[in-house]
């Protein structure tokens, strides 16, 4: 009894560090990265595989960083993403706030779902000798291209679009942006970190990777109360905020949603700072309404 008391109290001490460790590369990324939507904690399988539905939209990230990540919708091809092969990490834990920390020696990658379908994939370098560049595949028939602007990557599944990479960014520990660019080599999206004599380590970047079309629809302050005033369903409201599209977006698809898009101006109406509403447009006839938080929110 005594020996069993012992092995299950030393297990439990060293679950402590390591819990605190995850938490601690959670709690840093939600320090120094862009508001891009909040973390869900989705459903763990016995693997400790995590899945999280939002919408039509399926998001599936492995515990075992050699397996990909993969992002599906019903009657659409499934787009998946690998993590960079420049980190050696170990199988993911999983954060309070629902982020899959893999952790390594030289840098640690992380993945976190978030409310509009998409997924980022954070890499932490902890020091000057660390990988400052990271290589994401996609899969033999994704091509990665520039969009037309240049910010964004499109990844086309013959010539078609299937998924969009979001501008890169870097963060060191002080909050201060990091140089970084994205490299097409091949088939493959290369996120390169250029530090300077200022950085301060450990550095937080990543890609976030988002299913379907690129098409956003960003409401401010103002905009964003008129809608969450408008209660729920009623033709006047589906038809004032359908019209908010300008026609992009027919009427009878965008009347499916009234319901989530007042439900998510309304939570970011309450939300304290308060948020604004956005909606994604994934496919012709599958939107995702969720909150935001930036400077077009004023």
């Amino acid at each position: 009894m005594s020996i069993a008391l012992l092995i299950t109290s030393a297990s439990a001490t060293a679950a402590v560090p390591q819990q605190d460790a995850t938490d601690g590369v959670a709690e840093l990324i939600a320090d120094v990265a862009p508001d891009q939507g909040d973390v869900l904690v989705g459903v763990q399988n016995a693997a400790g595989d995590t899945t999280a539905r939002i919408g039509a939209i399926t998001v599936a990230v492995p515990a075992d960083p050699t397996e990909p990540v993969t992002l599906s919708s019903t009657g659409a091809a499934a787009l998946e993403v690998s993590f960079p092969a420049e980190v050696d990490v170990s199988a993911a834990d999983i954060a309070g706030d629902g982020t899959l920390v893999y952790a390594g020696d030289d840098a640690t990658a992380a993945a976190q779902i978030l409310d509009d379908g998409s997924v980022r994939l954070q890499t932490v370098t902890e020091s000057a000798k660390g990988p400052h560049e990271f290589t994401y595949s996609f899969g033999d028939s994704i091509t990665p291209t520039r969009s037309v602007d240049g910010a964004t990557i499109e990844l086309l599944a013959g010539g078609s679009p299937l998924g969009q990479v979001a501008p890169a960014w870097a963060v060191d520990a002080n909050g201060n942006a990091v140089a970084t660019s994205y490299e097409i080599r091949g088939n493959t999206l290369v996120q390169v970190i250029v530090p300077n004599a200022d950085t301060t380590y450990p550095v937080v970047a990543d890609p976030k990777v988002s299913f379907g079309l690129g098409i956003y629809y960003h409401y401010n302050r103002a905009e964003t109360a008129t809608i969450a005033g408008y209660g729920i369903g009623g033709a006047t409201a589906a038809g004032a905020v359908c019209a908010t599209f300008g026609g992009a977006i027919g009427l009878a698809v965008c009347g499916s949603y009234i319901a989530a898009i007042i439900h998510q101006a309304g939570i970011a109406q309450n939300s304290s700072p308060k948020k604004c509403l956005v909606v994604r447009q994934v496919t012709p006839t599958l939107l995702v309404p969720y909150t935001y938080r930036d400077s077009r929110c004023v």
